[in-house]
C-alpha cells in the first residue's frame, strides 16, 4: 500500500509530497517535521495522508499529542485526539494555510 504524505515546511505555503509505506514511516517523518517547526519558531505542523484510492486524512502534530481530522462527504469534520491532549482552547496548525484545532468532545483510542 502506497500513501502520499503532503506537508509544508515551516512558514511556507508550498505543498511538498513524499511517499510513505508504514505507520513507522509516518511517525518518524512527523517527529522530524515537528522538530523543524519548533526550531524555526512556527506554529504546529499538519500533514495530509492520501491513499491511491482517493481516501484522505489530516494529522495535526504537537509535542503533547496529535489530532486526526477526517472530513466526510457531507463536509462534516470529525477528529480524534491522543489521550494526553488537554481539554479547552485551541491550537493553530499549518497545512497549506494555518487553521485552528479546537479542544471539544473527543473519542479516545
Amino acid at each position: 500500500m502506497t500513501i502520499e504524505l503532503l506537508y509544508t515546511e515551516p512558514f511556507s505555503t508550498k505543498v511538498e509530497t513524499r511517499t510513505v509505506n508504514t505507520a513507522a514511516d509516518i511517525e518518524t517523518f512527523a517527529d522530524d517535521l515537528l522538530t523543524r517547526y519548533q526550531t524555526a519558531g512556527d506554529i504546529l505542523p499538519g500533514i495530509d495522508l492520501r491513499h491511491d484510492n482517493g481516501e484522505s486524512m489530516s494529522i495535526a502534530i504537537a509535542p503533547f499529542g496529535w489530532a486526526l481530522i477526517h472530513t466526510g462527504a457531507d463536509l462534516d469534520q470529525h477528529y480524534t485526539r491522543s489521550n494526553d491532549t488537554a481539554e479547552g482552547g485551541s491550537h493553530d496548525v499549518r497545512w497549506e494555510e494555518p487553521d485552528s484545532i479546537p479542544h471539544v468532545s473527543r473519542h479516545r483510542r
